[in-house]
């Protein structure tokens, strides 16, 4: 490592199954340099992706690619993509969300409360 470069921190990013889904595609990007991704579906129904960036604020971009169960029993195929910044820190843990817009659902990240250990 360099003198006045900052040592690397360790970043997770977690995602589960919500109820009304049959599978779920992933696809993070962060600072325009892909992260990770990861395939959940009823036999893995969560997962984490590890990665590495220098301390303090980067971007991100989040594809998923999911069905969903309807109401009518037939599987329903969705696109959702969303961006934002993070501030990284040593062993910083993150989750996927949704909230529903007007035309759909946006998807981010939010800082994980429940603070539970990720197997290293």
């Amino acid at each position: 490592m360099q003198p006045g470069v900052p040592a690397p921190v360790r970043v997770y990013i977690r995602d589960h199954l919500a109820a009304d889904q049959v599978s779920e595609r992933v696809r993070i990007v962060v600072d325009s340099r892909e992260a990770g991704r990861f395939s959940l579906n009823q036999h893995y129904p969560a997962s984490v992706i590890r990665f590495e960036v220098a301390p303090g604020e980067h971007s991100y971009v989040v594809e998923v690619n999911t069905t969903l169960r309807t109401d009518g029993g037939k599987p329903e195929k969705q696109k959702y993509v969303g961006q934002g910044t993070f501030m990284a820190s040593a062993n910083r843990i993150f989750r996927l969300a949704a909230d529903r817009t007007g035309e759909g659902w946006m998807v981010h990240l939010e800082a994980d409360q429940d603070e539970q250990e990720i197997d290293q």
